[in-house]
């Protein structure tokens, strides 16, 4: 039994998850504690988001209690965001393996709910289509202003359809062991400390 303190963003307050060979435990002062059964797990997804600096992952656990979140916001310019960082992997290090030995047959997917991204696909189907029509109404009521418009028109017809191409909300997506994220894990968390032993 292993435990380990996430501090998922630098303003809030540690949350403390125990790790056995069945179960993940969340102890945490602001909300009730947790027991999430490894062998009542029925998906796994982690994502990661960089913007700006800012770093959010996020490890989702779905079961009969809806769907936990593990997640982390970290910056790299604030020093104690590596440490933040670093512990968040050490939790996923020491529970996908356990998972994978209860639930061979789970994988942990690698992005968002398809929620979202058939949203997005929709912004962009619309921004063509919109477009489109506003661009054949131009043409037919009003030909003078046509290369006046023909630009913003363009502009959003081709922002629709790049949404719409890159998007893909049909496919599915990309998945990973387990065992193999621990291991990618473990990797970068050894390449780092290596890192910070040459810099010393």
């Amino acid at each position: 039994m292993t435990d380990h303190e996430i501090k998922p963003a630098l303003l809030r307050r540690p949350v403390t998850w125990r790790v056995d060979n069945a179960c993940l435990h969340r102890q945490d002062r602001a909300r009730e504690p947790i027991t999430l059964p490894f062998d009542r797990i029925t998906s796994l997804r982690m994502t990661r988001t960089v913007f700006r600096g800012q770093r959010l992952e996020r490890f989702e656990l779905t079961g009969p209690w809806g769907s936990e979140i593990i997640s982390v916001n970290t910056t790299d310019v604030v020093a104690a965001s590596n440490e933040q960082l670093a512990a968040f992997h050490r939790l996923l290090i020491d529970t996908l393996p356990r998972i994978s030995e209860v639930r061979p047959d789970l994988a942990v997917i690698l992005a968002e709910r398809k929620g979202p991204k058939w949203a997005l696909f929709s912004i962009g189907v619309i921004a063509v289509v919109a477009a489109s029509l506003m661009l054949v109404i131009a043409m037919l009521t009003a030909q003078d202003r046509l290369w006046a418009a023909a630009v913003p028109l363009g502009t959003l017809f081709l922002f629709g359809l790049m949404i719409s191409l890159n998007v893909r909300p049909w496919q599915d997506p990309p998945s990973v062991t387990p065992d193999d994220l621990a291991a990618e894990l473990r990797q970068g968390l050894e390449k780092k400390a290596e890192a910070s032993k040459t810099k010393t």
